[in-house]
């Protein structure tokens, strides 16, 4: 593997929400974000799950402790 430089835009592939985890609380919501170049990513999507859908535009989001998650944008927030 090598390091890419992605985002902050990315669409989304597909999602599931995980309800059963012995690891961690639930339940959350993971998909794969699909980036310019033929990369695709799997990470956790956070944020208003309720407006997911197909092709929908998510924003990479990133904390200061290092972990880092996709939020789905609502339609015309971002210019």
């Amino acid at each position: 593997m090598e390091p890419h430089l992605v985002g902050p835009l990315g669409t989304l592939y597909s999602w599931t929400t995980v309800h059963v985890s012995t690891s961690r609380q639930v339940p959350y919501t993971i998909g794969y974000v699909d980036f310019p170049g033929d990369l695709r990513v799997l990470g956790e999507i956070g944020g208003e799950i309720d407006s997911l859908s197909m092709d929908a535009t998510v924003t990479l989001r990133a904390d200061a402790d290092g972990t880092w998650s996709f939020s789905p944008i609502a339609t015309g927030d971002f210019r």
